[in-house]
């Protein structure tokens, strides 16, 4: 059976999909910048009162990208960071200016750091239509009272 291949816009080469679909696995020389980069993202998040989940919301963001990438596990990209940052400071603008944030984070994460997707105008399209359709900020935990 012959696999299926497409050219990606903006991309000359052919591939196929599960070229494209794998990641690149992360190296151990990414490793330490990355945790650290983990580490920094949730001293910002957790000095702003923010959950991962809040966290994600305000960005436009699924939930477990911020958990990816306070674990290590997943490569930042610069508009992530842009975006985690705007919504850390538009939280609490006394914390620090948005700009230094994000080069505080983007050195950090130094050699982790994934290249943009030639995919970005799509996905900030969804994005936008997904952040325009949300009605009301992510459910807060329910308090139990006994009776």
């Amino acid at each position: 059976m012959r696999k299926q291949t497409y050219i990606p816009l903006g991309r000359p080469e052919a591939r196929t999909r599960e070229q494209v679909a794998i990641r690149r696995p992360i190296t151990r020389a990414e490793v330490a910048p990355l945790e650290a980069f983990g580490a920094a993202l949730r001293i910002a998040r957790k000095s702003a009162n923010l959950t991962q989940r809040e966290l994600a919301w305000r960005a436009g963001f699924e939930d477990k990208l911020v958990y990816s990438l306070e674990a290590a596990l997943r490569r930042p990209r610069l508009s992530s960071i842009e975006a985690l940052c705007a919504a850390i400071v538009e939280r609490v603008p006394s914390l620090v200016p948005t700009e230094r944030l994000r080069d505080e984070l983007v050195t950090l994460a130094g050699p982790g750091l994934d290249p943009e997707s030639v995919y970005r105008s799509r996905v900030e399209a969804r994005r936008a239509v997904r952040w325009a359709n949300r009605t009301s900020a992510p459910d807060e935990p329910s308090t139990c009272s006994s009776r």
